[in-house]
Formats: C-alpha cells, sequence, structure tokens
C-alpha cells in the first residue's frame, strides 16, 4: 500500500486500489482461520469432513465472493468518477 501511495500520491480517504487491498489483506486472515478451523476438524478425525470444508465449500465461497466484491468496488469507483 506503500507503494502505490508513492506512485499514485498521498489523498485524503480510500481509493479503490486502498479498498483492494483492505479487501485482500481481510480475505488472507480469514483464509488463515479457515486454515485453522480446518486442521482442528482434521486432527479429531474427521479428514473427509475438513477436506471438503477447506477445499470444497470455503474455496468456491471465497473465490467466488473476492470476485464479487472486487467487481463491486470497481463499478462503484466507475460510477463516481
Amino acid at each position: 500500500m506503500e507503494l502505490i501511495d508513492a506512485v499514485l500520491g498521498r489523498t485524503e480517504g480510500l481509493t479503490l486500489v486502498d479498498r483492494i487491498h483492505i479487501t485482500t489483506i481481510a480475505y488472507i486472515f480469514a483464509a488463515a482461520v479457515v486454515g485453522v478451523c480446518s486442521r482442528l476438524i482434521y486432527e479429531v478425525g474427521k479428514e473427509k469432513l475438513a477436506l471438503r470444508f477447506d477445499r470444497h465449500i470455503c474455496f468456491s465461497m471465497f473465490a467466488i465472493s473476492f470476485a464479487v466484491i472486487n467487481v463491486i468496488l470497481i463499478m462503484e469507483a466507475v460510477k463516481v468518477g
């Protein structure tokens, strides 16, 4: 984010790039939490459930919602100008 500020210049408020960076950081944190939960489920002895939860449910949900949120942010930025 600091590199982008250096290239684009300092602005008041959040830019589109800032919002995308914040979204990405939030998703990285959420993925870490999901990874820990999946590991705990695996260690309890429910390997298939952990794999399904991690790869099928969360991966799909994260990929689709991340794309949708970024499209919304970009459309909002285009609307504002």
